[in-house]
């Protein structure tokens, strides 16, 4: 079991319990479903920090803990976070 999966769950599921709880709250979807972050992040094997901020909000953080800092990673991910808030927005 991966280190980041210290209780058995996947990201992907930890997201998706994170996003009920958020939707629960709220009372409606945030523009990008957590789910699809969730696959993407997955997908890229590069897992964001996810912070539920005030009413409905939700700050992506993006960092690669083993360089200290921004890699490739990092860039490619939000690249395709933005594309999927693209097409939520179309």
């Amino acid at each position: 079991m991966p280190d980041d999966e210290p209780d058995g769950r996947s990201f992907e599921d930890v997201a998706r319990a994170l996003f009920d709880e958020v939707n629960r709250a709220v009372g409606q979807l945030s523009a990008i479903d957590l789910d699809d972050i969730a696959r993407a992040a997955n997908e890229a094997d590069h897992h964001p920090d996810l912070h539920v901020e005030g009413y409905r909000n939700v700050r992506i953080v993006l960092t690669t803990h083993a360089t200290g800092g921004i890699s490739q990673s990092d860039v490619d991910l939000a690249r395709a976070i933005d594309d999927l808030a693209q097409a939520k927005a179309r």
